[in-house]
């Protein structure tokens, strides 16, 4: 019962993470259009330009908050660390072929893999120490991470009632790209 409950707080604090995050830009985009708006006036063009920046925005965040929310890249590993069920979207996000996740491979095997072809990033480290873990959620404190090659990850490790533990991946990279834009904009217009 326990296992349930920290799940639990590992989703809710996810779910918490992510509401801030699109605060963050909601807030960082409303106050670049403020600081934009009080530099060029009101009139015809600029209106304008703040309604398609505002449309903008808004598809932005619905396609991150579809990807981040809806979509997020998952992968269950058995209580002997090989992979149960891996989605299509952590296939692609680990560069996996559909035969290889049907042999249902051992996680070190495809953390190996990766740490040759990208090098050593320290993700598969923490994905074993949650496995390894009597509380894998805890692990989700280090969740932000930046892999390898440059791409921004969030990982969120779960126990299942099976013993089994659940790791959800979301690539926040586009996310985090577009809040540092806007905050360049913003101490740029400032």
């Amino acid at each position: 019962m326990e296992g349930n409950r920290s799940g639990g707080r590992g989703a809710v604090r996810s779910g918490l993470q992510t509401g801030i995050s699109t605060a963050a830009v909601s807030g960082s985009a409303a106050v670049l259009g403020i600081i934009l708006s009080r530099k060029f006036g009101h009139g015809v063009k600029t209106d304008g330009f703040f309604a398609a920046y505002g449309v903008y925005l808004a598809l932005v965040l619905v396609a991150s908050s579809l990807r981040v929310i809806v979509l997020p890249r998952f992968v269950t590993a058995r209580a002997d660390g090989r992979l149960g069920h891996a989605n299509q979207a952590f296939a692609q996000l680990w560069n996996l072929s559909a035969a290889e996740l049907a042999t249902e491979p051992h996680f070190t095997n495809i953390a190996q893999r990766w740490t040759q072809k990208s090098g050593h990033d320290g993700i598969w480290d923490i994905v074993s120490a949650a496995i390894a873990s009597e509380d894998p959620e805890s692990y989700g404190d280090w969740g932000y991470l930046t892999r390898a090659d440059g791409r921004e990850l969030h990982l969120t490790p779960t126990r299942l009632p099976n013993g089994a533990t659940l790791v959800t991946f979301r690539d926040l990279t586009d996310l985090m790209r577009f809040e540092s834009l806007h905050l360049e904009a913003a101490l740029d217009a400032a």
